[in-house]
């Protein structure tokens, strides 16, 4: 993130993880959806605007050797650590740079994606105008921009929780102090509520929500000088100034209004979205009450399709963590089963076709499939007579589409190497192994983060160089045991009698979070 005064983020460091909505996969399969012609994410031009120590960008590069890729911040102590990184990994297709966007000058070109990640919502106003001014002057023509800020009307509540702090806090100067006093008035807060109502709810929830955030996302995203969200409509009267205009939302399936209101809710704004597609959006937003957005934008130009064909889901590999709430699912039969994806959302159908692909992609995740692949797998599962694969296929489009709209399933554009089944000479990302030095969340090679709680996974995955066969694994873990005073002797004896099993059951779950390099 970019700040006003750098010196704010090199007193106290701002969290550097990766954000999977900003990686050129997510854009370029949105933009490929809506009827553009992208730029393949294999050869692209990346842009970060306030790309802090490089913890979103550099990843990206290291998945994606055959693109080019540009960081800048403020903060000269985050480019520094982002620059050891890049270093570290040997990567020679990101930069990183120490400069204030206003700065920014055409020689570095055109990009076919621009990421802007917790930045917007946090500048001045001629810094905001700057950013959407780059966007517009250095967007190829077919390039999508990544722009996220905080919104109306869910942040008017945010906002009462920030005034409260920043009261309590006005005469401290001390950074995390600051961060500390804050929590520690919310939970006073929070407890001090005997009555059950929406208001001690509410403080409830920020103070969970706080506990959970660590020193450097609340000092700069709660406590900053400058903090100011925007109803979408105003965001996006602003880009249309700057010649241009709404693409998506990053989560496509927060364009949906799911199962949370009632069909003929959806109704009326599918209607209104035929005619103005804005104020369904920001409908939208008064409905969910919606304080955050990451919005895609593109040049006005651009001829846009909202109808989605089926030829074009085709060319994308599908993606699926949910998993069938039944333990033994029907597949066959007419019954409704239900799936639930991590993210909380559900869908039931009765459907053996959509039963059996959904429940395809849970057996098979974190690996994608192509469109035909999952037609066919599930006329398999589903007992299907083969020689109607056009018209299940139509009916696996449309399963895909809905299911999508409610984010129980990814599409993608690209695959990234990597590999489920651990090989002779196991080999770890290097960026995993690299983070886990200092830290226990790590970046998977799907872009995501995840946190490593098990140490025996995090103890194997640092030596998942590449250099050891299972038995030279098997000696270096009964070394680590055998020198870790903090596990008693029984436990000792029993981690190592099982060591080989636990040693493929912690490469085997390695491989399912996408650690493991084909």
């Amino acid at each position: 993130m970019t700040a006003v005064n750098p010196t704010a983020y090199d007193e106290v460091a701002y969290p550097s993880y990766v954000y999977p909505q900003t990686h050129p996969d997510r854009l370029a399969t949105l933009a490929t959806l809506f009827g553009m012609n992208p730029a393949a994410v294999e050869e692209c031009r990346v842009l970060e605007l306030g790309c802090g120590a490089g913890g979103n960008i550099v990843p990206m590069a290291f998945g994606l050797r055959g693109s080019r890729f540009v960081g800048i911040d403020l903060a000269e102590s985050a480019i520094s650590q982002g620059r050891e990184m890049i270093r570290a990994l040997e990567l020679n297709n990101v930069t990183l740079q120490q400069l204030d966007l206003m700065a920014l000058s055409t020689e570095l070109g055109q990009f076919d994606y621009i990421i802007a990640h917790g930045l917007f919502s946090w500048v001045p106003e001629v810094a905001r105008d700057r950013i959407l001014a780059i966007c517009r002057s250095h967007l190829a023509p077919q390039g999508v921009a990544y722009i996220s800020y905080n919104a109306y009307p869910g942040c008017r509540l945010r906002e009462i929780v920030r005034d409260i702090m920043l009261f309590h806090t006005k005469d401290t100067k001390n950074a995390a102090e600051k961060v500390g006093q804050s929590r520690a008035v919310i939970k006073w807060m929070a407890e001090a509520q005997n009555e059950t109502n929406s208001y001690a709810t509410f403080l409830g929830e920020m103070n969970a929500r706080l506990n959970k955030r660590d020193v450097g996302s609340i000092y700069h995203d709660e406590l900053a000088d400058i903090t100011v969200p925007f109803y979408f409509h105003e965001f996006a009267k602003c880009a249309g100034e700057h010649g241009l205009q709404f693409l998506s939302e990053a989560d496509f399936f927060e364009q949906s209004t799911g199962s949370r209101f009632a069909e003929e809710v959806s109704q009326q704004l599918d209607h209104l979205g035929e005619e103005d597609l804005l104020a369904r959006e920001q409908y939208l937003d008064f409905l969910k009450g919606r304080s955050f957005r990451q919005t895609l934008l593109c040049h006005r130009e651009v001829v846009l399709s909202r109808l989605i064909e089926t030829a074009t889901l085709k060319r994308l590999f599908i993606r699926s963590q949910a998993e069938p709430v039944s333990s033994a699912p029907d597949i066959q039969s007419k019954s409704a089963e239900e799936f639930r994806a991590r993210n909380g959302a559900i869908a039931a159908t009765d459907h053996p076709l959509a039963k059996a692909a959904l429940f395809y992609l849970t057996q098979i995740y974190p690996r994608a499939v192509s469109f035909e692949e999952l037609v066919t797998q599930a006329q398999v599962l589903a007992g299907a007579n083969r020689t109607t694969f056009k018209e299940d296929s139509a009916t696996i489009a449309d399963i895909l589409l809905r299911t999508y709209a409610v984010g129980l399933i990814e599409l993608h554009i690209y695959e990234p190497v990597y590999t489920i089944a651990p090989t002779m000479l196991p080999i770890a990302s290097p960026i995993a192994r690299l983070q886990l030095k200092q830290q226990h969340v790590v970046t998977t090679l799907l872009h995501k983060s995840i946190r490593l709680e098990d140490e025996l996974a995090r103890q194997l995955l640092s030596l998942l160089d590449g250099s050891r066969d299972r038995d030279s694994l098997v000696q270096e873990l009964r070394r680590i045991i055998d020198s870790n005073s903090k596990v008693n002797n029984s436990e000792k004896d029993l981690l190592l009698a099982t060591l080989p099993s636990k040693l493929e059951e912690k490469l085997a779950e390695l491989g399912k979070l996408g650690l493991l390099l084909a």
